[in-house]
């Protein structure tokens, strides 16, 4: 039984830096950045980003 536990979200990277934000997301739980749709990394949830996806 796996137990899936919330994420802290600790970072928030800027939309100009969208290419790292999302690699780092990827790796890390408590990574976010706008337009996260938010997963599971390591038995943590993320939840979706704060704010819109920018355009």
């Amino acid at each position: 039984m796996s137990r899936i536990k919330p994420a802290e979200v600790r970072f928030y990277i800027d939309a100009d830096l969208l290419g790292l934000a999302r690699v780092l997301a990827g790796l890390r739980s408590d990574v976010t950045y706008p337009g996260d749709p938010g997963m599971v990394i390591h038995k943590r949830q993320r939840p979706l980003a704060p704010s819109p996806r920018p355009r």
